[in-house]
């Protein structure tokens, strides 16, 4: 049944990271937290981490999708002759 989990878990993931809409919108969340960044107060210690926090959840949703399918599809190794 985890099998049949993962794998269902995988394509759904394969659907997310094939969205357009949904890359355009973590792209442009991205882009705005970055030029948010480049703006902040530099000696705004607690803003400066806010920020890079918004930057690092979005890249870990990204990697997240990412996860999930990779462990519904296993790496099939090339057989050595």
């Amino acid at each position: 049944m985890a099998d049949l989990e993962t794998e269902n878990l995988a394509q759904e993931a394969m659907a997310l990271d094939a969205n357009e809409t949904l890359t355009l919108a973590l792209a442009s969340l991205r882009s705005q937290a970055l030029e948010m960044l480049a703006d902040a107060d530099p000696t705004d210690q607690a803003s400066i981490m806010a920020i890079q926090a918004d930057i690092r959840s979005i890249s870990n949703l990204r990697g997240s999708i990412k996860a999930m399918i990779l462990a519904g599809k296993p790496q099939k190794h090339l057989s050595v002759a």
